[in-house]
């Protein structure tokens, strides 16, 4: 049976417990806010695609399936306190005769281990892809790999073009089904900005 000065004695210890825990998980808290990582230059660069964008384009016949013309939307924004690009695109296309809507979805962001951008995409046709960017004056060169709906994995490669202005960008994509011995047109796009 514990005495009520014991009870007293048990209640302070844990008061005080609690008190150190708290001041320990703010310091860690505080120490986490210090050492985040705050968008830099070269996040800033990212936002010459950041916008609603209209565009047109040719897909060329390529191992994935027959080409055709489309012509689409994206919207592109930077997210998680700048660090990270997102674009969203939407475009509808005639491909050996059937019209079909692609939806993708896109993330991009800096590097700084490979200074390079790296980046993400996924679309409705079960399409994901990954690539690695580099960008020298207004030009964007992407090498990467896109596995296919039928999970067969090819290589691509890409560079696109930014106006002096930044309201066009246009750009050429070429793709490899022998891991890089061939390569064939694979689509090519222009893009006009529309909007913030």
């Amino acid at each position: 049976m514990q005495t009520k000065t014991n009870q007293v004695s048990s209640v302070k210890s844990t008061v005080v417990a609690m008190s150190w825990l708290f001041l320990m998980s703010a310091g860690f808290v505080q120490a986490q806010i210090q050492d985040r990582p705050k968008a830099g230059p070269e996040q800033k660069q990212l936002e010459v695609w950041v916008g609603e964008w209209k565009y047109e384009g040719l897909l060329s016949e390529t191992p994935l399936g027959p080409g055709g013309k489309f012509a689409g939307k994206s919207t592109s924004r930077m997210i998680l306190d700048g660090l990270f690009l997102e674009g969203r695109g939407e475009d509808k296309g005639v491909y050996g005769g059937k019209e079909l809507v692609y939806k993708g979805v896109n993330i991009q962001w800096y590097d700084p281990k490979t200074k390079t951008y790296l980046s993400q995409h996924f679309d409705n046709d079960g399409v994901v892809g990954g690539g690695v960017t580099t960008v020298a004056g207004n030009t964007w060169t992407t090498t990467g790999n896109q596995t296919a709906s039928k999970r067969k994995t090819y290589k691509t490669r890409s560079s696109a073009t930014v106006s002096a202005d930044g309201k066009t960008i246009t750009e050429k994509a070429e793709l490899s089904a022998d891991d890089g011995k061939t390569w064939v047109p694979y689509w090519e796009d222009t893009q006009k900005k529309v909007g913030k």
